[in-house]
């Protein structure tokens, strides 16, 4: 385990975590597959998850990440791809964050396809909640 602040990780894991999902999910869709679950990795690594765990958790994440979800995919499909998300992150370990995440970004994901939030604030809240995941373990 490397000696690194907790609080800094704290305060930056999360904010880059929205700043690459909700960029990924704008048109840079490497920031979102690739770079992402590359940057929490390196997080769950830092902080202690041993190495087959956080790379076997980061190779999950980014195949969960280039699931099809367009507008073609139909909405059944799409609430399963955001369960991949913090299923993926199980290989880390286990947060009380994990389940609350899919409760929080279905919410979200509902309210936006109802036209009470744009789908730009959802997307950002998942990108938030997986860095939270990722800091919380």
């Amino acid at each position: 385990m490397v000696n690194i602040n907790k609080e800094i990780l704290i305060i930056t894991i999360p904010a880059f975590s929205w700043i690459l999902f909700s960029a990924g999910g704008y048109k840079y869709k490497i920031l979102r597959r690739y770079i992402l679950p590359l940057l929490l990795g390196i997080t769950v690594l830092i902080s202690g998850i041993p190495l087959i765990n956080a790379v076997g958790g980061t190779i999950a994440l980014s195949v969960a990440l280039c699931l099809p979800y367009g507008d073609k995919v139909p909405l059944i499909a799409k609430f399963g791809v955001i369960c991949t998300y913090p299923l993926a992150t199980l290989l880390w370990g286990f947060t009380w964050f994990q389940p609350i995440y899919v409760v929080v970004v279905f919410g979200l994901f509902w309210l936006s396809l109802k036209g009470k939030l744009t789908h730009k604030i959802m997307e950002g809240f998942a990108g938030l909640g997986l860095g939270i995941i990722a800091i919380s373990l």
